[in-house]
């Protein structure tokens, strides 16, 4: 089997969507005016399917008076802010993140009603500048996010929408688009939509394109697609030994990932069927048309040996049957007649459709897929409505059955309770997808042609040596399907050589699959932002736990505050944190790099402990003759001078200096990081440190 060291993310295989943000003045309170937009340029970065992506954007408040601006920037499922600085009055500052979550909280309903469709169906991000902007001043805005590109069967796509002409009719001055793409398995195809490959250097496992226009309307999006080769599956990872980090607890992490060989298992598992299809008066329209459709496809192309049942819910709850029945010839035209009847109407009753369903499944075995395929475009409105409740409910009549039961939920249009539909779904062995009103039939078919197939069910982890790895997650892996993968981020204390074995059940048999594993001994710059995916991870599995409890309990503030705490360490915003200008004060962008050394003369030789507590040693050499005193000077975060220390030098070789974690005034200073930078002359080289108390 193919071993490489890479970066591969899984989400689900649904088309994304990340834009270009707008600044409006949040001071009416009646109306919202939009400020122009006069630049914009993509930075994209991506490993594999793992992106990075910086959105630069320039804006002219042309609305002729003063404003107290707010940003709004589009977010999709599976995307993660972890960077917002702005350029404004001639200098950068960089947004903080609060232990808090952001204002305004009121859902779609809460946005600018003619922007409310850009931003789409997920929670954007949304920034308020803590200074006023003047009239006819600009601003320049940085965001960067994560982005787990979505992936199925070997296709791949990023969507960054740069389309504005619905808001602003008048031309951009400047409008670029830069993507780099590295992957270790052979890229078999590249194409952008509308630009085609014009643009694009294209090599085997590199891609680079480079667009640039001046003074054109804003007309086009940048729909990236690419292929991967389908013969180089297996199991890849990518590992990193950190020189320091923000917790003091393992330095090294790492990223894994499993994509079965479609080759390898070629036999049909029996499955058990409920499909669960919201026919409430929200879904009325093309929603309850698509969904039909979509339960017509599943049923149409069912397997023999297949046994299933429809059920549907608005107020009231109605079972096609008692019980699952065989697929057969007759049992097939029963089923498509019942969904050809149905009609939107009533109430959303979510727990009582899991009420009659889940029972169902007392009959089952271990050796069938027993699969749940749940359609809503809503929230709860009758039945249980507590979101926490309902959750807790639901849990309860999955443990009440025999075997495992796998929940898969398609939330349609922009009210669903997303929380509801992850929660339960990566609870019970599978995943949420959330979708526009117009994207259920295409997207559920090609979820079933995946499903029908599985490759292992229940899949185990085992590590060898054991207890090597550590903080793995998500703590329940999900089942393994053809085309989907399986990834697994964790923490190491060792960099050694392992063996990894998945095993789980498959057409009645244990079936597993072993791989080896280098796990590397030092730090990769590149992958400076693997700890944050792992971080990611380990957040949403405490959110499913929060949200197993009542919102106001012990145990649920209790993982409330260390997923504040986890934001706060990694740089991740959460649905409990924030973007906040609060205490922001100048930027210093030389600082922004992870170390910076002028080799020729000074060599950094690092601090150490690092992390540090209460004190830590600044070490260093100076490469030529010098007798003179040289200034190390501490910045914290924000960039604000605190401390300047002084050495005295009188020859080539290394030197060191003690910092007591204080102030100019002696004072001790907070934890967190903290950077240091040494000069001399026209020379300087600066690094980063880490208070821990």
């Amino acid at each position: 089997m193919k071993l490489n060291i890479v970066f591969i993310m899984l989400l689900v295989f649904i088309g994304n969507l990340c834009s270009v943000g707008f600044i409006i003045d949040s001071s009416e309170e009646d109306y919202y005016d939009l400020v122009i937009l006069d630049e914009v340029t993509y930075n994209v970065n991506i490993e594999n399917q793992a992106a990075i992506v910086k959105v630069e954007e320039g804006f002219i408040n042309n609305l002729g008076r003063d404003i107290t601006p707010r940003y709004y920037f589009p977010m999709i499922e599976g995307a993660s802010a972890i960077m917002l600085r702005w350029f404004q009055n001639n200098q950068w500052y960089q947004a903080n993140i609060s232990a808090s979550p952001q204002n305004p909280q009121g859902g779609p309903s809460s946005y600018p009603y003619f922007i409310e469709d850009y931003l789409g169906e997920q929670v954007p991000t949304i920034f308020d500048f803590p200074l006023d902007l003047a009239a006819g001043d600009s601003i320049k805005v940085e965001f960067t996010y994560v982005q787990l590109l979505p992936y199925a069967f070997g296709q791949v796509n990023i969507f960054l929408k740069n389309k504005y002409t619905n808001f602003q009719a008048s031309a951009l001055s400047h409008q670029e688009l830069n993507i780099d793409l590295v992957s270790d398995r052979e890229i078999t195809a590249y194409t952008i939509d509308q630009l085609g490959n014009q643009y694009s250097e294209i090599g085997v496992n590199q891609v680079h394109t480079h667009y640039e226009v001046y003074e054109t309307g804003a007309l086009l999006d940048y729909n990236v697609n690419f292929s991967l080769n389908q013969e180089e599956l297996g199991l890849w990872s990518m590992s990193t030994y950190m020189d320091s980090v923000v917790d003091n607890q393992e330095h090294g992490f790492f990223t894994m990932i499993v994509e079965p060989d479609p080759s390898e298992n070629t036999q049909v598992i029996d499955k058990v069927f409920t499909l669960i299809i919201d026919t409430s008066g929200s879904m009325d329209g093309n929603k309850i048309i698509q969904a039909t459709d979509a339960a017509s496809y599943i049923i149409n192309n069912l397997n023999e040996g297949d046994i299933f049942n429809i059920i549907s819910f608005s107020s009231g709850v109605y079972s096609l049957w008692d019980s699952h029945q065989e697929f057969n010839e007759a049992n097939k035209q029963t089923a498509l007649s019942y969904v050809s009847s149905l009609e939107a109407d009533g109430s959303t009753n979510i727990s009582g459709a899991f009420d009659l369903a889940v029972p169902q499944f007392n009959e089952s075995t271990s050796d069938s897929a027993n699969i749940i395929i749940f359609m809503t475009d809503g929230e709860q409105t009758a039945g249980i409505t507590n979101t926490n409740t309902l959750i807790s409910h639901i849990a309860g009549l999955f443990s009440a059955c025999d075997a495992p039961v796998y929940l898969f939920n398609f939330g349609i249009g922009y009210y669903t309770n997303e929380v509801l539909l992850s929660t339960t779904s990566n609870n019970h062995n599978g995943f949420a997808t959330f979708l526009g009103n117009d994207q259920l039939y295409e997207v559920i078919t090609e979820f079933y042609n995946m499903i029908r197939n599985p490759v292992m069910l229940n899949p185990e982890i085992s590590i060898s040596p054991a207890n090597l790895l550590v903080d793995l997650h998500p703590i329940s892996l999900p089942n393994l399907y053809k085309g989907k993968q399986m990834i697994i981020s964790g923490r190491y204390s060792e960099p050694v050589d392992i063996e990894i074995t998945f095993s789980g059940l498959a057409y009645g048999s244990e079936v597993s699959y072993q791989y080896s594993l280098t796990l590397a001994d030092s730090s990769f710059t590149n992958y400076a932002f693997l700890p944050k995916v792992w971080a990611k991870q380990k957040i949403e599995d405490l959110l499913r736990e929060y949200h197993t409890y009542p919102e106001n309990s012990s145990d649920a503030q209790e993982l409330k505050d260390e997923i504040i705490e986890l934001s706060q360490l990694w740089g991740i915003i959460t649905e409990f944190t924030s973007f906040s200008g609060d205490g922001v004060d100048n930027y210093d962008e030389e600082l922004e790099q992870e170390q910076v050394e002028d080799t020729s003369v000074i060599s950094l030789l690092g601090n150490y402990p690092n992390p540090f507590n209460p004190e830590t040693t600044i070490r260093f050499e100076i490469k030529e003759d010098f007798n003179d005193i040289m200034f190390i000077k501490i910045y914290n975060l924000k960039g604000q001078l605190i401390k300047v220390l002084e050495i005295k030098v009188d020859s080539k070789g290394q030197y060191s200096v003690v910092w007591k974690g204080d102030n100019q005034a002696k004072q001790p200073v907070a934890s967190g990081l903290y950077f240091y930078k040494i000069e001399y002359a026209d020379h300087s080289a600066h690094g980063k440190m880490i208070l821990m108390k």
